[in-house]
């Protein structure tokens, strides 16, 4: 069974989502080149972006952990619910699923507000007597709350197979940092205030679909109890050890020199622009499709489909990943150059860029196969593969960033993704991987 072959069999007319979702994602990733162009050249290597970048690094992780578990556990449970119950059950349990979710990312904003000083000093102890740094920090909790509900919207516009709105809707943050940037000029609080803002939109555009779907009409309280928390508990514990992996990254690269942060996050973009490209495909019809799999299938079936399908999607990311290692340093140099972003800057750049474009593959396959165990009730199993992938990552570092420097995080990830694949198989591969509900 080919590639293509593997992907229709997700559902009638899944390669039209597809291609839609792809022309969506990509506008929104040359968006986020736009921003980072942009920000290179109005920032360069500075402190001040350092600021930026160091203020957001425990708000984005906390968002990112309660966000995108829930996104990844409230997207196979309406598929589910909505297959065995009917719409108004599914609006019931998203509507719960919303109202839980703005509470607790509320009250985890209010957290990192008050703590601001405390992270920041943490994260980038240079940066601590900044003026700067706890305002933006404080702006940056904010980020929670908008980055949790725009998950959750995310899922529920998914499940209605709103494929081209929940793929485009993010473009308002690129555009907003963007402008932000030009009008403000190095502000690194000015800049975290068009992120927040852009992420306000973003929400707003999701919510007026929903809302026009009618999925936030009341239909009682029936069908809350069955909303899997435990299975979105693990999924917290999972994107934690990732993140956690993530942060130790960023706070290990503000301890090798000033800038090395900032290096750190331009040799990232344009790897995790064409990451998250692909990724938002296996995200959006790929985990629906596999939801589908998982109550239209048999257990060996579904195996067999998650698997061939992850193989599919490795295959397909190589030749991009290829070609701009290949050009690497001709895309940091047309990308970055320029304004206050020095020539001497761009070797920096594109040692971190080249190992980061490598990992591209074993990500997809390996979140791929994580949707895959989601869809089944098998969270824990995603949770403990990433733990091995937080231990591996930061060891790593450890080992690399002597020999290696600031090239070294970028080579240690990549070959902690390169060592989880394995896990995902076989995980994915057990013969007690579906519980049925």
């Amino acid at each position: 069974m080919t590639g293509p072959e593997v992907w229709r069999g997700l559902g009638a007319g899944a390669l039209g989502p597809t291609v839609t979702t792809l022309i969506a994602a990509a506008l929104v990733r040359l968006g986020g080149l736009g921003r980072q162009i942009v920000v290179a050249r109005v920032f360069g290597v500075s402190t001040e972006l350092d600021v930026y970048l160091a203020s957001a690094v425990v708000p984005v992780f906390v968002g990112n952990v309660l966000g995108a578990a829930l996104n990844s556990v409230v997207l196979p449970h309406l598929v589910r619910v909505r297959h065995a119950a009917g719409i108004e059950a599914a609006a019931r349990s998203f509507v719960h699923a919303l109202k839980v979710s703005l509470l607790v990312s509320v009250m985890a904003s209010l957290v990192l507000a008050a703590m601001a000083p405390t992270l920041v000093r943490g994260v980038a102890p240079y940066l601590a007597s900044d003026p700067r740094s706890v305002g933006t920090a404080r702006w940056a909790g904010l980020l929670v709350v908008v980055v949790v509900v725009t998950q959750v919207l995310t899922a529920a516009a998914i499940s209605r197979r709103r494929f081209l709105v929940s793929a485009l809707a993010p473009l308002a943050t690129p555009l907003s940092v963007a402008v932000f940037a030009l009008a403000g000029g190095p502000s690194p609080e000015r800049l975290m205030i068009g992120t927040v803002m852009g992420n306000i939109v973003t929400c707003t555009v999701l919510a007026g679909f929903l809302v026009r779907d009618g999925a936030f009409e009341r239909h009682g309280l029936g069908e809350l109890q069955r909303f899997p928390w435990w299975e979105a508990i693990a999924m917290m514990t999972s994107i934690a050890a990732s993140g956690a992996a993530v942060g130790i990254d960023r706070a290990l690269a503000a301890r090798i020199e000033p800038g090395a942060l900032s290096i750190v996050e331009l040799g990232t973009r344009v790897p995790e622009s064409l990451e998250s490209l692909l990724a938002v495909v296996v995200a959006n019809v790929g985990a629906g499709g596999l939801a589908r799999w998982s109550v239209q299938y048999s257990i060996a079936d579904f195996k067999k489909r998650a698997i061939r399908l992850a193989a599919a999607v490795g295959s397909f990311a190589l030749p991009p990943v290829v070609l701009l290692v290949w050009l690497s340093h001709e895309v940091v140099r047309l990308l970055f150059e320029g304004g206050r972003f020095s020539a001497n800057a761009i070797d920096e750049v594109v040692n971190v860029q080249r190992p980061a474009l490598a990992r591209i593959p074993f990500y997809l396959v390996a979140l791929l196969l994580a949707r895959a165990l989601n869809a089944s009730r098998r969270s824990w199993s995603v949770a403990r593969i990433m733990a091995v992938f937080a231990i591996v990552s930061v060891a790593g570092d450890l080992v690399l960033i002597p020999r290696l420097g600031v090239s070294g995080i970028a080579w240690a990830t990549t070959g902690a993704y390169a060592a989880v694949v394995g896990l995902f198989v076989i995980a994915v591969a057990r013969p007690q991987l579906a519980r049925r509900v």
